[in-house]
């Protein structure tokens, strides 16, 4: 009996421990998932679809080195060829506007604005890895999945107050998020479909993210992709966006 206590008292706080540090564990494993690749290119085919059903398509290639550094630029439609986004570390983010020949750099408060007609928003396009800005906690689970609630650091203003992932546990990819607003209001979703690996890193070939406020949704469609080509850094720069 004496051991019985002993062997459970031991493991207590090892339990403990281990499910307060899960959640936060999980993230990484995330991370390491999503940014496997050290570079990749992408075209991916936008449907934006409005409240009403009407439809409109748009191309859109995509760069990405390591995790905090990524490059978009419309190729179609021809109204809006040439809009561009650039995400840099630390948060830097900036937007060209063909238009006007010009390059924004979008404030830390401007961030919930959404690009170029689509239903993302700014801090939704930026490349950064999940552990470094946000804390989770596991809040339901499954067979299947994990369910985690994962709220902005102290240091990082975020136009969400918090979001709920759910991770795949065979693979740790995060295949729904759902943004609540800092009211917990929940505003829009995210989820992802026909996950596949391509050579050897694990992608979404189709995703949909759904605002509940406007009743819009984008639709992506993965034209295809390559990784590890060796893009070179020199791309990632503002003076490049309108180029």
């Amino acid at each position: 009996m004496r051991y019985f206590i002993f062997t459970i008292l031991f493991f207590l706080p090892f339990t403990l421990i281990s499910e307060e540090v899960k959640a936060d564990y999980i993230i990484k494993k995330v991370d390491e998932v999503v940014n496997a690749p050290k570079d990749q290119k992408m075209k991916m085919k936008l449907i934006v679809i409005d409240k009403d059903g009407n439809e409109r398509e748009k191309l859109i290639e995509i760069f990405q080195k390591g995790t905090d550094k990524r490059i978009g630029r419309f190729l179609l439609p021809e109204d809006q060829k040439g809009i561009g986004f650039l995400s840099l570390p630390n948060g830097v983010f900036y937007v060209y506007l063909p238009a006007m020949k010009k390059t924004q750099l979008i404030a830390s408060q401007s961030k919930g604005g959404k690009f170029a007609g689509t239903d993302f928003t700014y801090e939704d396009l930026e490349s950064k890895r999940y552990s470094d800005y946000w804390d989770g906690e596991i809040i339901k689970e499954d067979d299947e999945n994990w369910y985690l609630k994962m709220t902005p650091k102290k240091n990082y203003r975020s136009i969400y107050g918090y979001v709920i992932t759910k991770v795949e546990k065979e693979k740790f990819f995060p295949v729904k998020l759902e943004y609540y607003d800092k009211g917990g209001n929940l505003i829009k979703t995210l989820e992802r479909f026909k996950i596949e690996k391509v050579k050897g890193y694990l992608v979404s070939k189709e995703s949909i993210m759904k605002d509940l406020k406007s009743g819009n949704t984008t639709k992506m469609i993965l034209m295809d992709v390559d990784f590890d080509a060796g893009i070179s850094d020199n791309i990632f720069n503002p003076e490049r966006l309108g180029k």
